[in-house]
């Protein structure tokens, strides 16, 4: 009796390890969706998080995050290689060490100049941070705050919902809706991991 308690426990301790923590992504944590979209998480050091995601039809962008959260580039992947002609950069007015934190209820508006192949243009983020609650991803459970984060450009704007988890420091996107969708589209996670060496 004793020999299988302690069995268990160990089982248990076992289990409770493989859920990814914040000092795994110098590794890279990774995230699978329902459809098959893997999106890996990376500390690139200086407040910055690449997040390189693929997808089910191969297609490949990287994603560089400010704290986890605040989008300052993306840029599509064509063979293994950054396009580029399709990258898009956010200049905000600070460096990324000193980008709000998420907090339960809090609250920031900043205005940013992007830019891309076309030239620049002015955008406006309006962040709103909801109650602290859990999600769950496949075995893990993790300690989440729910971000609306509005994006709004001279003739377009669009709305991602993302769930920031303190205990990894990454902001998970969670649905994405512009001004020409009737509902959002969801990106439901279904199994988190540390990437393997």
């Amino acid at each position: 009796m004793i020999a299988k308690a302690v069995l268990i426990s160990c089982l248990a301790t076992t289990a409770a390890a493989a859920c990814p923590v914040k000092a795994d992504l110098s590794q890279g944590i990774q995230l699978t969706q329902g459809d098959g979209t893997v999106e890996v998480f990376r500390d690139r050091g200086n407040n910055i998080v690449e997040v390189t995601g693929t997808y089910p039809d191969d297609f490949v962008s990287r994603t560089l995050l400010g704290k986890g959260i605040y989008v300052l580039e993306l840029i599509d992947l064509v063979d293994g290689k950054l396009d580029p002609d399709t990258r898009m950069t956010f200049g905000f007015p600070m460096n990324a060490a000193d980008f709000p934190t998420a907090q339960a209820g809090g609250s920031w508006t900043v205005k940013t100049v992007g830019r891309d192949i076309d030239g620049t243009f002015p955008e406006t983020l309006d962040m709103r941070w909801g109650d602290a609650s859990q999600v769950t991803y496949g075995d893990c459970t993790y300690d989440m705050i729910p971000g609306t984060l509005t994006y709004q450009g001279e003739d377009y704007g669009h709305i991602e919902v993302i769930h920031y988890l303190p205990a990894l420091g990454i902001g998970v996107l969670h649905s994405y809706q512009d001004d020409e969708m009737g509902t959002p589209d969801v990106f439901p996670v279904t199994a988190i991991s540390t990437v393997e060496k």
